[in-house]
């Protein structure tokens, strides 16, 4: 398996339009995930009613935001990653998980009540604007 990798990374250092073109095509089959389509109804309700130029305007925000949460996931795994390579370290790593698994089923099963659920009606956005597109964008890509 460990050679099977090795090749693979190889494979992707040698030849760079390869990589980009892999990425690229990973990147549009992710459009197709469950996590994805839950975006279409923030998008959808953010651009709806637009005209055509400032839907078009709003969507590359949108992606712009996306792009920019995305890149600084990927940075911070990268930086966990070279972490878990101290010693010691993956034990609080898993440690701290652990505790975050725990607290969030307390917290659906209703046993602590610290992240309150307030129903608050929703009211349509009054302005809509490139610097709301890039924020739900960014949002989008945290869900």
């Amino acid at each position: 398996m460990t050679e099977i990798i090795h090749g693979i990374s190889n494979a992707f250092t040698d030849n760079y339009l390869l990589g980009v073109l892999i990425a690229f095509g990973a990147g549009i089959l992710t459009v197709f995930t469950p996590c994805s389509l839950t975006n279409i109804p923030l998008i959808v309700s953010y651009i709806g009613g637009a005209t055509k130029k400032k839907a078009v305007l709003f969507s590359v925000f949108i992606c712009i935001g996306q792009s920019v949460v995305f890149v600084l996931m990927g940075m911070l795994a990268a930086s966990l990653g070279k972490l878990m390579s101290i010693a010691g370290f993956d034990k609080v790593w898993h440690s701290l998980l652990a505790a975050i698994m725990l607290w969030m089923a307390l917290e659906m099963f209703g046993i602590t009540h610290v992240l309150h659920h307030h129903s608050h009606s929703s009211s349509p956005l009054k302005q809509k604007g490139i610097i709301g597109a890039l924020l739900i964008g960014m949002l989008g890509a945290l869900f």
